[in-house]
């Protein structure tokens, strides 16, 4: 079963999420339906991306209300990475496209270079 109302033709193909969709359907959309017929070049930029807004949401958590992160476990990380992903795609509507995810990216390094160096320790 797809859940994309349009087929994925790319990292500039529309990659839209219906507004019923569940935030644990979103994921198996993005992994699944959304990366597998990407190239390995795309599949690896996009990766990039995502790890960099996954981390940078934790963090954001992390600096914002130090007590809530504290209590955190990985799966609660991971879960709020996870729904800002998927908010970031509902947000976009019939505009989205997983190059956006890509964009925003690159936006918050460009905009937030100091963060570039905590993720990138945090990542090797």
């Amino acid at each position: 079963m797809h859940y994309v109302t349009t087929a994925i033709t790319g990292l500039d193909g529309p990659f839209i999420v219906p507004p019923e969709t569940k935030p644990e359907v979103f994921i198996r959309l993005l992994l699944h339906d959304g990366m597998a017929p990407l190239s390995a070049a795309d599949k690896a930029q996009l990766d990039e991306a995502l790890r960099f807004l996954y981390w940078e949401a934790g963090d954001y958590v992390r600096k914002n209300e130090p007590a809530k992160f504290a209590k955190w476990t990985q799966s609660d990380l991971v879960a709020h990475s996870m729904v800002k992903v998927f908010e970031f795609a509902q947000h976009n509507g019939d505009k989205m496209t997983l190059r956006k995810y890509i964009v925003l990216a690159d936006q918050m390094k460009k905009e937030h270079p100091e963060l570039i160096k905590p993720y990138t320790a945090e990542m090797n």
